[in-house]
C-alpha cells in the first residue's frame, strides 16, 4: 500500500456539467484536483495538453492566471465532478 502525506484542502466543491456543456477558456479558480465521478470530461489546458477525465480519473489543475483551461461534457449523460481546492 502506497500512501501519499497528507495535505490541506480549505474546500470541497461538487460539480454536475450538463450533457452539451462547454467551458470556454478561463482560469482555476484555485489549484485543484479534479476527480471525475461520472460521465466525460474533456479537458485541454493552456500548453496545449488535451485529456479526458472517466469516473476515478483526477489531474490537478494550476493555470489560475491568464488563458487557464478549457473543459466540456463529450459524453451522453451529466458529468460529476468533486474539485479539492488547495491552500494559495
Amino acid at each position: 500500500m502506497q500512501v501519499s502525506a497528507a495535505a490541506d484542502a480549505p474546500a470541497l466543491v461538487m460539480v454536475e456539467l450538463p450533457m452539451g456543456w462547454q467551458g470556454g477558456w478561463h482560469p482555476s479558480p484555485r489549484r485543484q484536483w479534479v476527480i471525475c465521478l461520472r460521465g466525460r470530461m474533456g479537458y485541454a489546458a493552456g500548453d496545449g495538453t488535451q485529456c479526458t477525465l472517466t469516473p476515478g480519473a483526477c489531474i490537478l489543475t494550476t493555470g489560475t492566471w491568464g488563458k487557464g483551461h478549457d473543459s466540456w461534457n463529450t459524453g451522453s449523460e451529466p458529468v460529476r465532478l468533486a474539485r479539492m481546492q488547495l491552500p494559495v
